[in-house]
């Protein structure tokens, strides 16, 4: 069975590394350690992908335009 690898960008040092994919995706992960730091600080790589944090503006507008909650006035 082939495994799929894709480009790592260490969160550490910045260098760019092969590994297995975690989420098929094209473009490099920057969340995750490389073996090298992960080897010599003893560090250890999340077990999920870590999330974008979200500016307040970011935030605010989220919010402005979600959907308001309550009952579905379409179907009714």
């Amino acid at each position: 069975m082939n495994q799929i690898y894709m480009q790592y960008i260490c969160k550490n040092c910045g260098k760019i590394y092969l590994d297995k994919d975690v989420k098929g995706r094209m473009t490099p992960i920057k969340g995750y350690y490389c073996p090298e730091c992960i080897e010599k600080y003893r560090l250890e790589n999340p077990a999920f992908p870590p999330k974008k944090q979200l500016s307040e503006a970011q935030i605010r507008t989220l919010k402005k335009y979600q959907f308001p909650k309550g009952k579905n006035k379409l179907n009714s």
